[in-house]
């Protein structure tokens, strides 16, 4: 009964000024208005040269027409009083809902003077805010179609800043809110306008929509992180099965390997510790990106919870772009580190091996020791590759090409010799890498600073042929060692698969070695200055792969 009360109170209300009928009359197209309302606004579009038209269907007219009252209508608004008609509460979307949302800031009494006293109540109807004082006329009888609520947040903020009226409309083509005066003769004349009322429950299921796409995505990110708590009880428990089987090799091996065996442990414990630090890293991202979610998802649902349309359709903009640059930005899964054990099985087989092969281990690792520590693997930089070397998508390969590439020009690429350098410089410490290097009639391997010259037509910008250089290479059939142009030829007795090179910063060495008989090769002494690259040279019918030893220790 009370909805069908108040359907009939707003088919009593003029959609001009939004009070009962006042001398209702009618239009040609069958609308009805306030004589006052409708005269004003033909004065409006009479002053703006417009035809005048109906404000609601917009329907024009060659002139005035000539105003009948309606008579059947006016009988009805006098006999009927729209305050025992209406809910005595005012729409839901004219007050805020108090058990919700709080008023931004306490309003002034607006006929408080000089001293302005606080506000008790608000008129939607007067547009004004009022002290316990003032407010006691809006109690009686004469006041009782007035909307009177508790005080509102900014009052004038609910009028058109440009016509000072009540902003009633959305405009559809901009969506902005407007009054009837903006929709008539304003900016936003012959727009596509609807009421707030109307625009109320499209935009609340608008942000509802968003607001269940926030919770998939909030599921998602939960699931995810179950996830990579899992990975990290896998991790943990599989760290722990390799160290109790490296713990119990440790007691058939013989004394010489009770080092080596340390060294295995505490390095497992640092991939762990790396293994499970990133698995932390990326479960406090999702963290960040939980909270962040479940941020927005109560502001949005505190913002469903009002009741007044203005205030909901003024804060809307802001809650759903929020929501929609989240579900843009924040992605669905991050994929949990996968559980690498490559390195560690191998390490494991190689523990297993040496009880037959405990003399030649125990020779190898004493004159070599770098050579299990310190093993480096290595990238190539694709930003220094002269363009005639095709170099493959895990960078660890160098092809000689007849066709150039087509790298982006640079100040760190060779453009005259066909060089490449890895991405990774040494200025201290030992290290040691291996490159393959049976697939090449000619080669260079060795080391350089980053100072080498790339641009000139200059042969002693090869590796080797100048002072910030060192190599091992092959020509002509013929192996040799180069720097600052000085060749030393070497007798390679053995074929010659695998080059090893180690690097020995601070003793100023750098070492070539056959990596499968570890028989030393050539080996230069000296002393460094600058950081070292590993560098490359490949020339036509060549390659060079740099080795990878897998998960480190």
């Amino acid at each position: 009964m009370a909805s069908r009360l108040k359907q009939l109170g707003e088919e009593l209300t003029c959609v001009v000024c939004m009070e009962e009928f006042a001398e209702p009359v009618t239009l040609g197209c069958g609308h009805n208005f306030c004589q006052g309302c409708i005269e004003r606004c033909w004065e409006a579009e009479e002053g703006a040269g417009a035809p005048p038209s109906c404000p609601q269907c917009r329907r024009r007219f060659a002139a005035r027409p000539l105003l009948q009252k309606n008579t059947v209508l006016a009988n009805v608004v006098k006999q009927l009083s729209l305050r025992d008609c209406l809910d005595d509460e005012p729409l839901p979307m004219l007050h805020h809902n108090q058990q919700q949302q709080k008023p931004q800031q306490q309003q002034q009494c607006a006929l408080c003077l000089p001293q302005m006293r606080a506000a008790v109540k608000s008129c939607f109807t007067c547009d004004l805010s009022f002290c316990a004082e003032h407010s006691l006329p809006h109690s009686t009888a004469a006041y009782g179609h007035h909307k009177v609520v508790e005080p509102a947040v900014n009052v004038a903020a609910r009028k058109c800043s440009e016509h000072g009226e009540r902003l009633r409309y959305v405009c559809r083509e901009d969506g902005a809110l407007v009054c009837v005066d903006c929709t008539t003769v304003g900016a936003h004349r012959n727009h596509a306008a609807v009421r707030v009322e109307r625009e109320d429950p499209v935009l609340k299921k608008a942000l509802m929509d968003k607001l269940n796409a926030l919770q998939r995505k909030m599921k998602a990110v939960r699931d995810n992180k179950l996830e990579f708590s899992a990975r990290d009880r896998d991790m943990k428990t599989a760290f722990t099965a390799h160290a109790s089987k490296v713990e119990g090799r440790q007691k058939d091996m013989k004394a010489f390997l009770e080092g080596e065996v340390n060294a295995a442990k505490q390095a497992l414990s640092g991939e762990q510790a790396k293994a499970l630090q990133k698995t932390k890293q990326d479960a406090d991202r999702l963290d960040a990106r939980l909270a962040e979610i479940q941020a927005l998802e109560a502001a949005a649902r505190q913002l469903l919870q009002t009741t007044d349309s203005l205030s909901f359709v003024q804060e809307y903009p802001i809650h759903s772009e929020r929501i929609d640059a989240a579900l843009a930005q924040i992605p669905d899964k991050v994929e949990p580190p996968a559980l690498d054990e490559h390195g560690i099985t191998e390490h494991l087989a190689w523990l297993d091996s040496v009880f037959t092969q405990i003399d030649k281990m125990q020779k190898t690792r004493n004159l070599y020791p770098w050579r299990m520590f310190n093993k480096r693997n290595l990238v190539m930089d694709i930003s220094t590759a002269h363009p005639n070397l095709l170099i493959s998508k895990d960078c660890h390969m160098a092809t000689y090409s007849e066709e150039a590439q087509d790298y982006p020009d640079n100040a760190q690429r060779f453009e005259c010799v066909l060089q490449v350098l890895c991405t990774e410089s040494f200025s201290s410490g030992q290290h040691y890498w291996e490159v393959y290097v049976k697939c090449g009639t000619q080669w260079e391997v060795g080391v350089a600073y980053g100072s080498i010259g790339r641009k000139r037509h200059n042969e002693r910008n090869v590796l080797g042929n100048n002072s910030v250089s060192w190599c091992f290479s092959l020509a002509n059939g013929e192996f040799s060692g180069w720097h600052n142009g000085n060749k030393a030829v070497v007798d390679v007795r053995q074929p010659l698969e695998v080059l090893g090179v180690h690097l020995d910063y601070e003793a100023g060495t750098v070492t070539f070695y056959n990596a499968q008989s570890m028989a030393l090769l050539h080996s230069f002494t000296g002393s460094f200055a600058q950081p070292l690259y590993p560098a490359f040279g490949v020339y036509p019918a060549s390659s060079l792969a740099l080795c990878d030893f897998g998960l480190l220790f």
